[in-house]
């Protein structure tokens, strides 16, 4: 897990950093890397070298920083630590997992770094595929949604498409505890690559728009509002 650490004050970085090594077994689990100054992590990040999770300041820039890495790193998962709740709401909007207020204890802190295990697990899984005589591992976050049709899947992600044999129902059934809904007799959709969710498509993070059934319509609305309310902790 690669992890990145910014703030001004070196005296509250120290802190983090050891409340994050207090949370691993090794440190073979974990790498840290810390800035002083948003600009300087901005600098050091692009969409091939980013990290997996941030602790950035919930000031004005560290707002402003965290919608730029936003942008390229949709499941980067962002923790902010601030001295008021007076960025909350910018928080939530950011998709922040979680809003730190200092000063903040150990107990809080190590349920917090229980939550960051559970979200950076489920965001790093793989489901294995057959067609023929080829073998996929996917990453289960990268699949934006996925197309049944007798017997036949297509599972697409941002660069790619990848086939495999069975019901969309089977699939649907294992993935549903990922943040997959169901919206058609034909489709499955990652609600986490969800742009806009309409009366009778859904346009996903690839800008494919992707046909709601009338049917599945109220019961696939009543599941994405409850992932939205529930954030990582997908209800059951």
């Amino acid at each position: 897990m690669k992890i990145c650490v910014c703030d001004a004050s070196e005296e509250i970085s120290s802190k983090l950093i050891k409340n994050i090594t207090d949370c691993f077994l090794t440190e073979e689990d974990f790498r840290v890397k810390c800035f002083f100054s948003n600009n300087e992590m901005l600098a050091f990040e692009n969409k091939d070298n980013h990290f997996d999770v941030y602790f950035i300041s919930g000031d004005n820039e560290g707002i402003l920083a965290a919608e730029i890495i936003r942008r390229y790193n949709k499941n980067a998962i962002i923790v902010f630590f601030a001295e008021n709740n007076d960025h909350i709401l910018d928080a939530f909007k950011i998709e922040a997992l979680y809003y730190l207020v200092k000063p903040y204890d150990d107990k809080e802190f190590s349920e917090l770094f229980r939550r960051i295990i559970v979200k950076y697990k489920s965001l790093n899984e793989f489901i294995h595929l057959r067609f023929k005589n080829e073998r996929y591992t996917l990453k289960i976050s990268d699949i934006i949604y996925i197309e049944g049709y007798n017997r036949h899947l297509t599972f697409y992600t941002k660069d790619e498409e990848f086939y495999s044999v069975g019901r969309i129902q089977n699939i649907f059934e294992k993935l549903s505890i990922h943040g997959f809904v169901r919206i058609h007799q034909g489709y499955t959709v990652n609600m986490r690559h969800i742009k806009s969710f309409g009366t009778n498509e859904v346009t996903m993070s690839d800008g494919t728009k992707v046909m709601i059934s009338a049917r599945r319509r109220a019961e696939a609305l009543q599941v994405y509002d409850s992932f939205l309310s529930f954030g990582e902790q997908l209800p059951r």
